[in-house]
């Protein structure tokens, strides 16, 4: 899998019920790479700035463990790790404390992490995240449908779809901009 930002391929092929095959997984990633354009240049900022990176050597419920790095205890405390490929990927859990090589989350991982799992530390809230994933899911899912509508059983569904994607879009970006004028506020 190619790596990507705000969402995966797979959980835009989700939104879609891919009734498409012949939407390649690179396809849908370029969508979702427009679709993440749009979005830092609609709101002039990168939301996800990485701190670090690396790919685990083991995981359990609770924890994702590096043997290779050597991070300052508790540096990365309250920042997101993101497991982007790999087993577990698409999860994103805040940081609760770490060792240097541990790190252990407030909430368990649903699928553990193993020696597969590459992974991002950066400091960004799970809520923002999951905002900007729903909103970038929905673009990139409304170009995979316009890619080629005769997949879908008829002209309304299709129209359902699209409505139901552009109602995500509006109400995630609202969220967004409504988050960066607060944050903005509190930084003066």
């Amino acid at each position: 899998m190619t790596r990507t930002y705000y969402t995966t391929a797979d959980i835009v092929k989700n939104s879609v019920e891919n009734r498409d095959n012949s939407l390649t997984d690179a396809m849908i990633e370029e969508y979702i790479r427009q679709s993440e354009g749009r979005i830092d240049g609609l709101m002039q900022t990168t939301f996800r700035t990485v701190s670090t990176s690396g790919t685990a050597s083991a995981g359990a419920a609770g924890t994702l463990t590096d043997t290779g790095e050597s991070w300052t205890v508790n540096g990365y405390a309250d920042y997101s790790v993101l497991i982007w490929s790999g087993t577990g990927a698409g999860q994103i859990r805040v940081i609760a404390s770490h060792t240097g090589t541990v790190l252990t989350v407030k909430d368990d991982f649903t699928t553990t992490p193993d020696n597969t799992s590459k992974f991002e530390i950066f400091n960004f809230s799970e809520y923002k995240h999951g905002l900007i994933r729903e909103l970038c899911t929905a673009l990139a899912a409304l170009k995979c449908i316009s890619y080629n509508t005769s997949r879908f059983p008829s002209s309304a569904d299709v129209e359902f779809s699209v409505n139901l994607l552009h109602e995500i879009v509006a109400y995630n970006l609202k969220l967004l901009l409504d988050k960066r004028v607060v944050d903005y506020l509190i930084n003066l």
